[in-house]
Order: C-alpha cells, then structure tokens, then sequence
C-alpha cells in the first residue's frame, strides 16, 4: 500500500539500467541520489493520487493482501 515500495522498485530499475553498474556501496550511492533527482514529479503524483483507491482496496480486502 506505500507509495516508497513503487518509488524503491522504480530506481532499483533505473539503477539496474545503468551502464556501467555500480561496483561499490559509494558508486550505489551516488547513483541512487541521481536517480532520486531525476524522478518526474508527474510520477510522484501518479502515486500519490492513486491512494485512495489503494485504501479502498485495503478496506474492500479486509486488511488482507491487495494488488497493490
């Protein structure tokens, strides 16, 4: 239902683009904040607006598992 999980998934992917791969906790780093700048804040707030369907879906599961 957090909206970091998508955020955490989409700069795994982004990072796991580049080209070279980082080799280091330091090179992760400095990755990780590029992409970090470079997420469109039209993402940001795709995710943000789709919370009220993610608790709709929570309340509708009862607590249980949702697609999301």
């Amino acid at each position: 239902m957090n909206i970091i999980e998508n955020t955490w998934d989409h700069l795994d992917r982004m990072i796991r683009l580049r080209d070279p791969l980082p080799t280091s906790l330091d090179q992760l780093w400095v990755a990780l904040l590029d992409e970090w700048g470079k997420l469109d804040q039209a993402y940001i707030d795709k995710l943000y607006a789709s919370l009220p369907k993610r608790v709709q879906a929570l309340k509708k599961a009862k607590g249980c598992a949702t697609r999301y």
